[in-house]
C-alpha cells in the first residue's frame, strides 16, 4: 500500500492511542484502539481502494509492506488494536497456534488445562456440563415407565431374553413406536414448535 498523506490522516483519525495495556504483556505498552467500523470478528475495517483490515493498513503505514504468505499477529491478543508495535508478521499456521494457546480461560471463565496429545485444550467443566445436558435430554425423551408395555410381567425397557412371538412382536412394535416418537420430537425441536 502506498499511502498518501490524506490516507494517513484518515487512518490516524480513527485511532485512540490511549487504549488498555495488555495484562499478559505489559512491556508492549498501550493498545491503539480502532474506533472506526469493525467486522463480525472484531477487527477494524478501513476503506482504502476497497475494504481492508485496519491493523494491516497501520502496519504497512508505520513499518512497511507485509511479505506474501505472511500476516500480522496481535501480540496483545486485542483484535481492535492497530499499534504496529503490537503486531508481528508470521505465517498463518504460527498465528493460529499462538491464538489457540494464548487463552488461559474458556468462554465461560473456567481455567483451561494443558493441551492434550492432539494439541487441543478442552474445558473439562464445560464438557461435563454438555454431557449432563445431553444425558438429561435423553432421559426426558424416553416415555415414562408407566407407559412402557409389560410383557410376561417385565418392562420393555430391557430385553429379558424371551424369544417367543408375543415378546418379539411387542418389543419390535415398541421400538418402532419409540423411533417414530423420537423423530417427531427431533423434528419439532428443529422446526421450533
Amino acid at each position: 500500500m502506498t499511502a498518501t498523506t490524506a490516507t494517513k490522516e484518515r487512518l490516524l483519525a480513527f485511532i485512540d492511542k490511549d487504549g488498555p495495556i495488555p495484562g499478559h504483556r505489559p512491556e508492549l505498552g498501550p493498545c491503539w484502539i480502532w474506533t472506526g467500523s469493525t467486522d463480525e470478528k472484531g477487527y477494524g475495517r478501513f476503506h482504502d481502494n476497497g475494504p481492508r483490515k485496519a491493523h494491516r493498513c497501520s502496519y504497512e503505514l508505520h513499518v512497511g509492506e507485509i511479505p506474501d504468505g505472511l500476516e500480522p499477529d496481535h501480540l496483545c491478543r486485542n483484535r481492535p488494536c492497530v499499534n504496529p508495535g503490537h503486531l508481528e508478521v508470521v505465517t498463518h499456521r504460527e498465528n493460529c497456534q499462538r491464538a489457540r494457546y494464548s487463552n488461559e480461560e474458556c468462554a465461560k471463565g473456567h481455567a483451561l488445562p494443558d493441551p492434550g496429545p492432539n494439541g487441543r485444550r478442552v474445558c473439562r467443566e464445560c464438557a461435563n456440563e454438555r454431557n449432563r445436558t445431553y444425558k438429561q435430554r435423553v432421559r426426558e425423551s424416553r416415555p415414562p415407565k408407566e407407559s412402557v408395555p409389560m410383557v410376561h410381567g417385565r418392562s420393555q425397557y430391557t430385553h429379558h431374553g424371551c424369544r417367543c412371538d408375543v415378546c418379539c412382536d411387542a418389543e419390535n412394535e415398541y421400538k418402532r413406536q419409540w423411533r417414530k416418537d423420537q423423530k417427531e420430537r427431533v423434528w419439532d425441536a428443529v422446526m421450533g414448535s
